[in-house]
């Protein structure tokens, strides 16, 4: 899918409606700017790097394995934006 603002973001916006059939086995991780932008204590982001490697080498359950990475990259750094994440999956 192609990036898109997020739905009622900006009033007026022309919002593309796409949609996607999930195939038995596959996943959706959607997730908030604020995953990719968390900072640990040497103001570093987490960034989509990160997320991707961790993705990669995740089984199936990329929710935890998302917001476990994030957690231990943040260590004890103030949280700046929200974690937001949601996993739709297709089962086998």
């Amino acid at each position: 899918m192609r990036p898109n603002v997020a739905l009622g973001l900006m009033e007026q916006y022309p919002f593309k409606a796409e949609s996607i059939d999930l195939q038995d086995g596959d996943s959706l991780l959607l997730y908030t700017d604020g995953v990719t932008e968390a900072k640990n204590m040497r103001k570093e982001y987490f960034g989509e790097e990160r997320l991707l490697s961790t993705l990669s080498s995740s089984t199936a359950d990329y929710l935890h394995a998302a917001l476990n990475d994030v957690e231990k990259f943040v260590g004890k750094a103030e949280q700046s934006d929200d974690i937001t994440l949601l996993q739709i999956s297709k089962k086998a």
